[in-house]
């Protein structure tokens, strides 16, 4: 029994002793791969460190008689783990009630995989042998507000968030999530990926009405170098001057989450060589390629006809730099535009993808719903 109850305090020790360090990662802005782990981890965990917190201190309340020394130190450790976590918490509300979304903490805590499925694939082109799909994920209701979603990835990659769509259609919105050519060692894609985004939202906007859309109502939006290539399509159609785009419908708004806005400010991230997958995206450097940097960097497609943007942010994301999506907003206002800045506190690249009904994932998609729903609002006045 005696055995028991030690393994049982070891664990709660490495438990308390976990979630504390968690805590001074998300609280230290300069702690390294604890820190970025911390602010990876809270915005999805938060609210079961509370509760493993207050276990563990009840524990250390209940074995301080027996074992006071292991008892005082998880009686402490849990208590600090506990407050911490619960600040992190408490914060993560906050925001998103404050930009007009909100948390049902209950849900936070019954968190579900990220994991979904289409409701039908069609292929919109095919480009150089290579047929080039988009999921569709449908409402209940036919001729609804469409929702066209780039996925993010690094533009090597495809990271698209299947239970994100999913509530969105689930909320009422057509959600139309296209694949676009992905970078390779031998394919830089920089010009390819922004024309298959165009080409895509072509084809969902011509086939709205087969598929229950309206396209009087389009939305863009996008995550990580999704968010960039959603921010340049949407500008690219705004400012009627691309042939390309110049005869599409605008959008009503466009939404970008922790968009990779300079892929050129991107190269000072090494983590997940995010600079490898750049330069591979490009063909190369800045200093080979200074105009293919310019082509994709969101600050060069600026115009004051640009439909309102709604922009989230990490406040301490490690892969695209903050002060780059900073920069870009305070650029956008000197130009007119209208665009509102949601800065997320504790949250790293990704804060919304590790689990359905997160903090992270809540305060996502309920704070776009909320600007989504007052955008198309204004467009009716």
């Amino acid at each position: 029994m005696n055995a028991l109850i030690g393994v049982g305090l070891g664990l709660a020790l490495v438990v308390a002793t976990i979630v504390v360090l968690l805590c001074l990662g998300a609280f230290i802005r300069r702690s390294g791969l604890l820190g970025a782990a911390a602010v990876l981890v809270m915005p999805t965990f938060a609210p079961h460190f509370v509760l493993a917190g207050v276990f563990v201190a009840g524990i250390g309340w209940w074995s301080h008689t027996r074992h006071p020394d292991i008892g005082v130190v998880l009686l402490t450790l849990g208590g600090a783990g506990a407050v911490g976590s619960a600040v992190v918490t408490a914060v993560l509300i906050r925001t998103a009630w404050a930009a007009g979304g909100s948390v049902n903490l209950l849900r936070a805590l019954a968190i579900g995989p990220m994991t979904g499925k289409a409701d039908s694939t069609v292929t919109y082109a095919t480009v150089g042998g290579q047929d080039l799909n988009l999921e569709i994920y449908r409402p209940a209701d036919d001729s609804a507000p469409m929702l066209f979603y780039i996925h993010g990835g690094g533009f090597t990659g495809d990271t698209r968030l299947p239970a994100t769509m999913r509530w969105f259609a689930d909320n009422g919105w057509l959600v139309i999530c296209p694949e676009y050519r992905l970078a390779r060692p031998d394919r830089p894609t920089w010009d390819q990926a922004s024309a298959d985004a165009t080409r895509a939202y072509a084809w969902a906007a011509e086939n709205a009405g087969m598929l229950g859309g309206d396209s009087g109502r389009m939305i863009i939006m996008g995550e990580s170098a999704g968010g960039n290539l959603a921010l340049i399509l949407a500008y690219r159609i705004a400012s009627g001057k691309d042939g390309a785009a110049e005869h599409l419908p605008p959008p009503l708004a466009v939404v970008a989450n922790y968009p990779m806005v300079s892929p050129r400010a991107a190269l000072t991230t090494h983590l997940l060589h995010i600079d490898q997958g750049v330069e591979q995206y490009i063909g190369g450097s800045p200093e080979q390629f200074p105009e293919r940097y310019a082509d994709v960097d969101c600050t060069s497609y600026l115009t004051p006809q640009a439909p309102p943007t709604l922009i989230l942010q990490g406040t301490r994301d490690s892969l695209v730099p903050p002060e780059s999506v900073y920069d870009f907003v305070t650029r956008a206002e000197r130009n007119g535009m209208d665009i509102t800045l949601v800065t997320v506190p504790f949250a790293n690249h990704f804060y919304d993808g590790l689990a359905a009904g997160s903090l992270g994932f809540q305060a996502l998609t309920t704070i776009t719903r909320r600007y989504l729903t007052a955008s198309r609002h204004r467009s009716r006045s």
